[in-house]
């Protein structure tokens, strides 16, 4: 092996363990999602959060570059609710609820809030203080407002 990456390896697990290196865990899902109530999504959550140790996450299925947004909870086609689409006569993964707070509880074994556009839109620590105070308490998968792509990073912060 490349003494660069034996190096960096030697680094991740002996000096500082592999835990340094996840301070954020990204774990990608379709926009259009598998939405039923025996769905993937929450399992896999739970399971991630339960491997971490980590009791919230933050969800966001979108990807405005292809029109997929999220806002006030909602997923969005461009301009129609996932379920109002193509999308609600899926048939292996009917989207009859375009809600992901509903969508995640029916999946999930935690507790859905929803962290609102106007919260979302506020300098990162101010959003980072509302999820803490508002997911310490009750929550373990808040979904994000996602409308624009520059929120991407915000979201991920």
């Amino acid at each position: 092996m490349d003494n660069g990456i034996d190096w960096f390896f030697n680094f991740l697990y002996v000096d500082n363990g592999i835990d340094w290196f996840f301070n954020f865990l990204y774990v990608k899902y379709c926009s259009t999602f598998d939405s039923t109530a025996q769905g993937n999504i929450g399992p896999v959550l739970d399971a991630l959060l339960a491997e971490l140790g980590e009791t919230r996450t933050v969800i966001s299925p979108a990807l405005p570059v292809n029109g997929r947004t999220v806002y006030q909870g909602y997923l969005f086609v461009g301009e129609q609710l996932l379920n109002e689409s193509g999308m609600r006569h899926h048939p292996v993964t009917p989207m009859e609820d375009a809600h992901l707070g509903r969508l995640i509880e029916r999946q999930g074994r935690g507790k859905a809030a929803l962290i609102a556009w106007p919260i979302v839109a506020r300098s990162p620590p101010r959003w980072r203080q509302s999820t803490i105070r508002r997911c310490a308490m009750w929550c373990s998968t808040p979904s994000a407002n996602r409308i624009c792509s520059p929120r991407a990073w915000r979201c991920g912060r």
